[in-house]
């Protein structure tokens, strides 16, 4: 298999974040180049809770949400108001301009279009970084979320371990929990999904971040 293209882009100003402007010169300059099918992959394979996962947060970022926060009982104002409605017409123009794939996208295409050079950015999660680290390694960047008015957002700390108030067995349930969350089993957990260990503990025994860790570059 031949080498993925290479393209020179300036990607971010800062560590921490780079503005929606930036982002969007970024996907013009890489599609411009002729080297990529698309400029980015945003999974629109993947039909299920990914779209609200991973997708809201750019409404977020623009100001808009899924549902009225003061109250979270109506999406009036949130979901329609004009800030939502600039996500919208952002968010159409990625497809108009032929950006990122669209509804269309086979799921093949979305599993292998990074990893074979086709698309030069994707917005994914941790589960797909051990692929991508095998293989590009030290040329694989991973950048954070742009910012388009209202702070970089994204859909971390969703998942959690809960017993339910009205459980029969919350001694047991609660059992369980402590078990699964050892040190030993969190670091398993980012080796085979590139999770960022939850707890500065596990780090301290998962290789990878902690070799990262030691030349300065990764963050948990």
């Amino acid at each position: 298999m031949p080498a993925p293209p290479r393209c020179a882009a300036r990607m971010i100003r800062s560590p921490l974040s780079w503005s929606g402007e930036e982002f969007n010169a970024a996907l013009e300059k890489l599609a411009a180049s002729g080297k990529f099918e698309y400029a980015i992959d945003l999974g629109m394979a993947d039909k299920t809770e990914w779209y609200s996962y991973a997708f809201s947060p750019f409404l977020e970022s623009f100001g808009g949400s899924l549902i009225d926060k003061e109250n979270y009982q109506t999406a009036e104002n949130a979901l329609n108001g004009d800030n939502a409605i600039k996500f919208g017409e952002w968010w159409q123009s990625l497809f108009q301009k032929k950006l990122a794939p669209g509804t269309s996208q086979s799921p093949a295409d979305h599993e292998t279009g990074f990893l074979e050079g086709r698309h030069a950015l994707q917005w994914m999660g941790n589960w797909v970084a051990v692929k991508a680290l095998e293989k590009y390694g030290d040329d694989l960047l991973f950048l954070p979320a742009p910012d388009f008015g209202n702070g970089p957002k994204i859909g971390a700390g969703s998942w959690q371990f809960g017993v339910s108030a009205t459980s029969k067995h919350p001694e047991g349930a609660s059992a369980f929990i402590k078990f699964a969350i050892q040190d030993k089993y969190l670091a398993q957990f980012s080796d085979a999904i590139g999770l960022i260990p939850a707890t500065s503990s596990a780090e301290a025994v998962h290789l990878q971040y902690r070799g990262e860790r030691d030349k300065g570059i990764a963050t948990a």
